[in-house]
């Protein structure tokens, strides 16, 4: 979900997830890099760019001076001196000066350099002593507008300081403890995350902090509203005398003063809410900012302000940043309060958004060629800049066309066909305009095609092949296309471009190749055959800058036949072998045919073809070795046979190690190398030896008869009229068919191979979709993943996620689409209605009112009582459409379209499934996570509270319990990470790391962290996994306090990037509570164990097997607190869950027994604690009678026994006493 928004569309990639966290110094260090740093950064960046970066190869320490620049301004105050490494953004050297207190409401300005004007996105370089001057100048209509939302910003800084995160609330300071431990109420686990708590049962109300119910106080705030006046924007002939905007601002008493803005700043007028009048106020107040007037005008304005900005200095950076997942894009939040005067509409936005070339901007900028580290870290900046802000924007505008804020060209075209142009983006419905699919799930498959193939064109660069700005939107069931306008696109002068009709498309050779698409021949309209690259449908536009930009590319993959139900084809290449038959499984029939295999399925094929290719050719030279030995006598051959030999077994170990469910792989390297040079110490006639090869490549299927090149025909299946010979189409279509079966043999099984062996382990629907498609594995596989697991108890676990994840995807295949029909007015009432038939068992609701009734409230018949017969007319109309689908829409209809839906998509039966409480009963999915899956799916958010799922008279959800609809973005950015500069420094980090040099890898790590702290900012994923590899090194040398400190940022930037219940957050929550059990803060420790444990509950349950570790952690640490009855339930829970997924011989479940016999010995039950320390001994004495911890054991079960003994004499001297006292024994 790193990132505006992750969509859970059925075949998107997934964002990177991610773990833990670091603090060096602060969290942003834009402007000034120490000194001392430099020469770290110099050789990590110059051990990266040998993996990563050409392009700075050249680096020289003497490129990383330090330069001191002095800033002057803006306004009266005194001027600073910092640090940079040129060259250097002009809008991050000024940053430190402008975000000092005494100047941080200053926003109009100009930047002069040499006494040269500057602009803040422009690159400059210094000498050493250089001055800036940013000097204040007049304000426009747009600069008055940018002041006054950034001051009703800063007025508001104290709500955005108030995080929901639960670590706020926890003090992390380290105590030197003078006394033993107390054990305290608070530190009680609550019943709510107690063992065996039923899934659905679990409460919603404790997602978040209390904090986040508590409204701003009227003390820290410095006014009532501050906004546009009534009267703006000023009427002409007084915008000929200066008046740019009219402003008004309530205080806490309720008096209002209205305020005129000019060029030169603000003062106050006579204008009041009745009359107009906007010459200056008799009392001579005026400012050159707002917050100066304010303080003259209002007497306590300086002080609350100077206590709002002191709050902001002392609160966390990281609840002040934007984030790319804020607060309203979650499924589930508190209600917040509404405040007046900072909350705009979208259009007010848009209004001032100068139009951009977004194209041109970023196509600029990628043409740059950096020659050192520091240039290539400023363009990577640049480029991420640039995007970020079209998805801001792409995002805004996209909201704001299905909410109708904004209007299409041709109002009389259906809402599907209409396409708006805004400030140089291009939006379109994603919907099947042109008929030339079979449906509009076809047209969004295609969409998202064109999205993911544009995403991998941006990190090629390519000459003659450029993408563009591209992103897509789901909003209201409105699936949105939003693109950059090519250059040329409005101008006459563009040209279409379509190969097929051209007959030229030798620019796509390269990305085919990357592709790995095979050049075939196709007959256009006349009948001639031309040689294509690419696919035949494919189309583009040559922009006027010459530059090709393609459109259309959905065929740019390999056809998935599995899906197609196309006739199997023979092995033309060789014998084949016989296979087990694993055709059970009915894959469905789709309504459209465009489904395509993922890229990391192909790669993952073309190596395990590369492999069977270099084993070939080792038993052709191990033949031919032996039949030259036979035919001569000579046996020094036997020496190059030793060689073949042991080359053949050394690709079988490889072969064997490798794991194609995670592979990040560089498009340069998918090129055709050559294979024999592996065998040069073979003494073989080049003639035999080419013929080894020739045969070896034939064997595995080769388009190179002389070398390894494995192809694919996009065009096989599609409607296209091929021009090739029936042997190389019938080799196209085995070779489509062995991908087919390559993932249904090979991927898949061993995907399964690793969640039971638990290598890998699935939290919820969307980590299941992220571990598919890293194996190359479509979303729509997970039906025939579901039937190979079905009867694996070891998996159970995973196959009640993948039932929940195929329904909820099913919820959102119908669901999108009666949301279209639904009214704006209408919506939260069908929200909670979809939402009630999905999880609730009320089959019964309460009357939702007509939709003549939503239009006029308050009148139940407003057809009779209106006088206007006009009106009269109008509302009849609207009644004869009679009620919405969704009111006639109840759980047994629903629910039956559901079941048809997963057969339909998924290929899996869902038998006598009639309700949600059916699939409880039979399959044990969660009701919460199957209504946090349908919410994200839809982008539904929900009030956080107790919701009784179970009640047959009442159903959970109202009108009022949905809050908003929040947009589902994809996200793009500007360059890999792995394949710049800073992935290179990574990677020589961790390197380092596994080498054993911490130290030189904690030194990167810090340098590396601030580089990439300002290029993508904190909230990045590789950001965090920075944090969370220095905190682990951090706690690993024994400083647990920076590794808390560490840590519990990455709590924080978890949370705001990802959500509060996402895995990774609920990881980062258990290492923070186990580094701070570590420091001594028992009570902190449990507080975040707790908080891990109720949000894995609301995840995925009490039967998962990530919850064995946490409550074993959790029963050690009150076991040590002598909370022994609550410490054995946790303890007895993990041992249960670590039986059932791990087997009952594994270590964890010896460990496990041995936790729980030290709680029973301590509540003085020592016949069990001694059963339970004999299964600790039984299980570690089969598997190594030598091991250590037999004799730790045996020796325990020793003492156990003594003291058992012990025991039993005392009871039996002591007969007849009622009670006997035991003295607890710590084992």
């Amino acid at each position: 979900m790193d990132d505006l928004r992750r969509d859970g569309d059925d075949d998107d990639d997934v964002a990177t997830k991610l773990v833990d966290d670091v603090a060096v110094s602060s969290i942003s260090r834009p402007h000034s890099i120490e000194k001392a740093s430099n020469q770290a950064i110099v050789e990590s960046a110059t051990d990266a760019k040998a993996e990563n970066d050409a392009k700075a190869k050249d680096v020289k320490p003497a490129d990383y001076l330090v330069v001191g620049v002095t800033i002057s301004g803006p306004g009266p105050v005194k001027p600073i001196t910092i640090e940079v490494i040129p060259p250097v953004l002009v809008s991050e050297i000024i940053q430190p000066a402008c975000e000092r207190p005494e100047v941080c409401y200053r926003t109009c300005f100009s930047v002069f350099v040499n006494g040269r004007e500057v602009e803040l996105s422009d690159i400059v370089d210094f000498n050493d002593g250089k001055e800036i001057h940013i000097i204040e100048k007049p304000y426009n209509v747009a600069e008055v507008n940018t002041h006054l939302k950034h001051v009703a910003d800063l007025l508001h800084w104290d709500r955005r300081a108030h995080s929901s995160s639960l670590v706020n609330d926890i003090p992390m300071k380290l105590k030197k403890f003078s006394a033993p431990f107390k054990m305290t109420r608070d530190c009680l686990p609550p019943d709510w995350i107690l063992p065996n708590q039923e899934t659905d049962g679990v409460s919603l109300a404790h997602m978040f902090s209390d904090r986040c119910d508590v409204t701003a106080s009227t003390s820290s705030r410095c006014v009532l509203d501050l906004w546009y006046s009534r009267w703006d924007p000023p009427p002409p002939e007084r915008r000929i005398r200066g008046d740019l905007a009219y402003l008004v601002v309530t205080r806490l008493d309720g008096v209002a003063h209205h305020i005129t803005a000019t060029s030169s700043g603000f003062f106050l007028n006579k204008c009041t809410n009745t009359v107009f009048d906007p010459t200056p106020a008799e009392s001579p107040y005026n400012s050159y900012t707002l917050i100066g007037l304010l303080s003259q005008v209002i007497p306590s304005f300086k002080k609350a302000f100077d206590r709002i900005f002191k709050m902001t200095k002392n609160a966390d950076p990281l609840n002040l940043m934007p984030s790319s997942l804020n607060e309203d894009c979650s499924w589930i939040n508190v209600q917040q309060p509404h405040y007046p005067g900072v909350n705009t509409r979208v259009q007010d936005n848009l209004r001032y958004c100068q139009g951009r070339s977004w194209t041109e901007e970023i196509l600029r900028v990628k043409d740059l060629t950096p020659k050192t580290v520091q240039e290539n870290v400023v363009k990577i900046r640049y480029l991420e800049t640039i995007t970020k802000e079209f998805l801001s924007f792409a995002t805004d505008t996209a909201v704001a066309a299905v909410e109708g804020e904004i209007s299409a060209p041709f109002l009389d075209q259906e809402r599907k066909d209409k396409v708006y142009l805004w400030n140089n983006v291009v939006l379109s419905y994603v919907a099947d305009i042109k008929e030339i699919f079979t449906d509009e799930g076809a047209a969004e498959a295609a969409a998202r095609a064109d999205f993911n193939i544009n995403r991998l064109l941006n990190n090629l660069n390519l000459d003659k092949v450029q993408p563009f700005l591209m992103t897509l939107v789901c909003h209201r069931g409105h699936t949105v296309l939003v693109a950059s306008v090519i250059p040329g696109f409005i101008l006459p002068g563009d040209k279409e471009y379509s190969p097929l009709k051209s007959g030229k498309n030798e620019s796509l050779e390269k990305f085919c190749e990357v592709l790995r698409l095979r050049p075939h021949k196709v007959q256009n309209e006349e009948g001639d055959a031309l040689l294509m690259r690419c696919p035949s449908d494919v189309s583009g536009v040559i922009g006027s800058d010459g530059r090709l930009y393609l459109t259309n590319m959905y065929r740019m993959y390999v056809p998935d036949v599995n899906f197609l139900h196309v006739p199997r084809v023979e092995n033309p290449f060789a014998k084949e072998e016989e296979k087990d038959d694993d055709s059970e499984f009915e894959f469905p029939v789709h309504t459209h045919k465009i489904l395509w295999h993922r890229m990391e399925l192909v790669e993952a094929f073309v190596e395990s073809k590369h492999s069977e290719f270099m084993k070939a050719i080792a038993v052709g030279f191990t033949e031919a070795i032996k039949s030259k030995q036979k035919e001569t006598g000579d046996k020094s051959y036997e020496k190059d046979a030793d060689v073949c030999a042991e080359k053949k077994e050394e690709i079988e170990e490889e072969e064997e190690e490798k794991m194609t469910l995670v592979r990040a792989e560089d498009p340069d390297d998918h090129q055709t190398t050559p294979t024999t040079n592996q065998f040069q110490a073979v003494e073989i006639d080049g003639a035999e030896s080419v013929d080894i090869v020739a045969k070896a490549a034939s064997r595995v299927g080769s388009s190179c008869s002389t070398d390894f090149s494995i192809c694919f025909n996009p065009d096989i299946y599609s409607s296209a009229k091929l021009a090739d010979t029936e042997e190389e189409l019938h080799k196209d279509k085995f070779m489509v068919q062995e991908v087919s079966d390559f993932l249904l043999n090979t991927i898949l099984k061993k995907i399964v191979e690793s969640m039971e062996q638990l290598n890998v382990v699935i939290y919820d629907g969307q980590w299941l979709s992220s571990v598919l498609h890293s194996g190359g594995v479509n979303i729509r596989y997970m039906g025939k993943l579901a039937v190979d697991i079905e009867k694996n108890s070891k998996l159970s676990y995973v196959f009640k996620i993948a039932i929940c994840e195929m329904l909820g995807r099913s919820a959102k295949h119908i669901l999108r689409t009666e949301l279209q029909k639904v009214p704006e007015s209408q919506l939260a009432m069908s929200a909670a209605r979809f939402l009630n038939c999905v999880v609730g068992s009320c089959g019964k609701f309460p009357h939702q009112p007509r939709l003549g009734e939503t239009l006029f409230p308050g009148s139940t018949n407003p057809s009779k009582k209106s006088k206007n017969k006009k009106q009269k007319d109008a509302v009849a109309s609207v009644l004869k459409k009679g009620d919405p689908s969704w009111v006639s829409l109840t759980p047994t209809k629903l629910w039956k379209k559901l079941v048809e839906e997963v057969k339909a998509y998924f290929g899996y039966s869902l038998d006598d499934c009639l309700n949600v409480g059916d699939a409880v009963a039979k399959y044990g999915i969660s009701r919460i996570g199957l209504l946090r899956r349908v919410c994200q799916f839809l982008g539904i958010q929900i009030v956080a509270k107790n919701y009784d799922f179970k009640s047959t008279t009442r159903p959970p959800f109202d009108d009022e319990d949905v809050l908003r609809f929040f947009p589902l973005v994809r996200t793009i950015h500007a360059a890999d990470f792995d394949q710049t500069v800073l992935g290179g420094i990574w990677d020589t980090a961790t390197k380092q790391l596994a080498s054993g040099n911490t130290e030189v890898a904690l030194e990167l790590l810090v340098d590396l962290l601030p580089m990439c702290e300002s290029v993508y900012g904190p909230f990045f994923s590789m950001t965090v996994s920075i944090h969370r590899l220095l905190a682990k090194i951090s706690f690993s040398q024994q400083n647990v306090e920076q590794a808390i400190v560490h840590q519990r940022k990455t709590v924080l930037i978890l949370e705001r990037m990802q959500g509060v219940d996402d895995p990774e957050t609920i990881n980062a929550y258990i290492y923070l509570g186990l580094y701070c059990n570590a420091a001594g803060l028992t009570d902190v420790a449990l507080k975040l164990l707790y908080r891990a444990r109720y949000l894995g509950l609301v995840l995925f349950g009490n039967d998962h097997p990530s919850l064995a570790e946490l409550d074993k952690n959790i029963g050690a640490i009150l076991l040590g607190v002598k909370e022994f009855q609550s410490a054995l339930a946790f303890a007895q829970n993990s041992l249960k869950i670590y039986t059932k997924f791990y087997g009952s011989d594994s270590d964890k479940v010896a460990a496990s027994h041995h936790l729980v016999a030290r709680v029973l010995a301590n509540l003085g039950d020592y016949r069990s604690a001694i059963d339970e320390e004999r299964q600790t001994l039984s299980i570690y004495s089969e598997k190594n009678p030598n091991d250590e911890r037999v004799q730790t054991s045996s020796a325990v079960l020793n003492v156990l026994t003594h003291e058992a003994v012990r025991m039993q004499r005392q009871v039996n001297e002591m007969k007849g006493v009622e009670s006997v006292s035991t003295k607890s024994l710590r084992v």
